[in-house]
């Protein structure tokens, strides 16, 4: 997250492109394994007595058009 905050602190709001943040905030600054977001999600789910299921999204391939199918 900090590479990426740290990308987007440094743009000019008219010179935002989505191609561009999508390659800096998204593709150089992803992680392996679950993130900060996902495990907080989890855990306030969980003080509220909520389980949901989770399924993994490739959003790197997905940017890039290719499409997975989530089998439930």
């Amino acid at each position: 997250m900090r590479r990426a905050f740290e990308y987007l602190a440094h743009v000019k709001a008219e010179n935002l492109e989505l191609a561009e943040v999508n390659r800096h905030a998204f593709r150089e600054c992803i992680i392996d394994g679950r993130g900060i977001f996902i495990d907080e999600l989890v855990r306030g789910l969980a003080w509220r007595g909520l389980s949901v299921p989770l399924f993994e999204h490739d959003v790197i391939d997905e940017m890039d058009g290719r499409a997975h199918a989530v089998e439930v």
